[in-house]
């Protein structure tokens, strides 16, 4: 790791996703980092690739107080510049079928993990250090079967303004509230999310979800990661902030029809016009060919315009219910 004097940068959930991606921007400022997470090999995978600061390794379930003193223990007596939360578990849940255990795992992960660890390493924290907290636009907007989940995430916005005012001026906070995000997680979540659905019902929510994303597309892990280095590095005046990272999803009111912006022969993989042009996230095992040229029309797609329209597969790393193939959601 080097010597104690070298700048270190904390990253949980580091082995995939939104987690990695920061870990990889955060090497190349420079800094040594700390890359947690709770299973070995993609932590190992992620470490390969870091260039610029160097890399630890530390197995560990930020959710338990053994795994927090790993992490801690892993930093050492080193300066700490920055902590990213990105660990977190997805809870696609309704009300009367969460159970008690379901809700205390979302808590211990996505809110004891993050309180906890933050806890832990502030006799560590740098003079000008930032902590960076990864919610969730579903802390900000509601929708079924994500009450526990939704919770967890809105209790993340009260920690950030609390503990921004708690260590000022020395250490800033804040909080990003990412969008749809092409991440292992968010396949497993559609695929949740879509179970029990009917066609229709799927193309009515597809459609509707797709309206009010601006850019017309999902994000990539490294625009997230680009956001929460900038909060935890650059922006020395800002403490206490949530920034949505969402593709324009929260500025747009439901029910407003498609930005203009959105022209017929943009390529298929940026236009959110069409439902046969819809981007799929690259982990769930469907994205459309590039090549291919918008339809004009507006109306949802036959099924032999959505084949044609998605004639390039890629890996998945999730089960995905047949509904998904059916129609493009996200």
């Amino acid at each position: 790791m080097g010597s104690a004097q070298r700048s270190v940068a904390v990253v949980t959930g580091a082995g995939s996703g939104i987690g990695r991606a920061t870990a990889l921007a955060l090497a190349a400022r420079g800094l040594d980092v700390c890359c947690a997470g709770r299973r070995l090999e993609p932590l190992q995978e992620t470490a390969g690739q870091l260039c610029g600061g160097r890399s630890l390794v530390v197995a560990a379930d930020v959710s338990t107080a053994d795994g927090v003193r790993a992490i801690v223990g892993a930093v050492g007596g080193a300066p700490v510049a920055a902590v990213v939360h990105a660990a977190a578990i997805e809870g696609i849940v309704s009300l009367a079928d969460t159970t008690r255990s379901v809700f205390d795992q979302l808590v211990a992960v996505n809110l004891a993990g993050p309180f906890f660890l933050t806890q832990a390493l502030r006799p560590l924290l740098a003079d000008g250090s930032g902590i960076v907290f990864v919610s969730s636009i579903s802390a900000l907007h509601g929708r079924p079967r994500h009450a526990a989940y939704a919770a967890t995430k809105a209790a993340l916005l009260g920690l950030t303004t609390s503990l921004a005012a708690e260590l000022a001026p020395r250490v800033r906070v804040n909080c990003v509230s990412p969008g749809a995000t092409d991440t292992p997680m968010m396949a497993e979540a559609i695929t949740a999310y879509l179970d029990g659905m009917d066609a229709e019902e799927i193309q009515r929510t597809g459609t509707a979800e797709m309206a009010r994303v601006l850019l017309g597309r999902v994000g990539d892990p490294a625009e997230l990661a680009a956001a929460i280095v900038h909060l935890a590095l650059d922006a020395s005046y800002s403490t206490g902030s949530v920034v949505t990272v969402d593709g324009g999803y929260s500025a747009r009111l439901p029910g407003r029809g498609t930005p203009s912006s959105r022209r017929p022969g943009r390529c298929a993989r940026r236009c959110g016009a069409n439902p046969a042009c819809w981007p799929w996230p690259a982990h769930s095992g469907h994205m459309p060919n590039s090549s291919t040229v918008c339809p004009t029309s507006v109306k949802p797609a036959s099924a032999a315009t959505r084949s044609a329209h998605c004639s390039t597969a890629r890996p998945s790393t999730s089960t995905l219910f047949p509904q998904l193939r059916q129609v493009r959601w996200w």
